[in-house]
């Protein structure tokens, strides 16, 4: 009985130097005198030569990543400060914004057909712009205040002839009236309180003020 041989056999290679048949066990030094050839089309591990590919795709991770938290940190630094003011316009001066409500006072006009609805729309914008102005001038608050409340501090602040004065507390009055008592009104009483109305704004306007910003 025959002893099995670890020695290894080699096919048929067909490479020269290498003899034997088929199974047959190979010669001494016949794997060594293969070299660089390999049997079977084998070939030899390729280096891998992508590592730059590598490297850029790391570095272009990174550079988002940083860019990212810059950014957040920008939004959060931007939501702690509130609203950018750096390049919003200066404040209005108090004669500009006087200028403003006299402005939009004298655009002011009656819709037609001046019904009801329109007599009450009219007076509130024109009781409003004016009352807004007498706030504005003269610091007190005059767009919250009832007629009553606001007779004392008129008097008090506001100044113009004894007669203007008396006519500026009737055209107050008479327009709580007609928007808040029903009373009717007509195109011809509008228009004579809207001049008054802006007579009074024009002689109220400051003169020699020293005017600054206000918020």
């Amino acid at each position: 009985m025959s002893t099995p041989t670890n020695t290894p056999t080699l096919p048929n290679s067909g490479i020269s130097g290498i003899t034997g048949a088929p199974g047959a066990p190979a010669a001494p030094g016949a794997l060594d005198a293969l070299g660089d050839k390999l049997p079977y089309d084998i070939r030899e591990l390729i280096p891998y030569t992508g590592y730059w590919i590598d490297w850029l795709l790391g570095a272009l991770l990174a550079v988002i990543l940083i860019a990212l938290v810059i950014w957040l940190y920008k939004r959060y630094q931007r939501y702690r400060r509130g609203p950018n003011t750096k390049d919003a316009p200066p404040p209005k001066t108090l004669m500009e914004l006087l200028n403003d409500l006299s402005n939009e006072l004298m655009k002011l006009s009656p819709s037609s057909p001046f019904d009801r609805k329109a007599q009450k729309e009219y007076f509130f914008k024109l009781s409003l712009l004016f009352r807004q102005f007498i706030e504005l001038r003269f610091k007190f608050p005059a767009t919250d205040q009832t007629f009553q409340e606001i007779r004392k501090p008129l008097k008090q602040y506001v100044s113009l002839p004894s007669d203007e004065l008396n006519d500026v507390l009737k055209f107050l009055e008479r327009s709580d009236l007609i928007k808040f008592a029903g009373e009717e009104s007509d195109l011809t009483e509008a228009k004579t309180w809207h001049e008054k109305a802006l007579s009074w704004m024009k002689q109220l306007m400051p003169r020699n003020l020293d005017v600054g910003g206000v918020s």
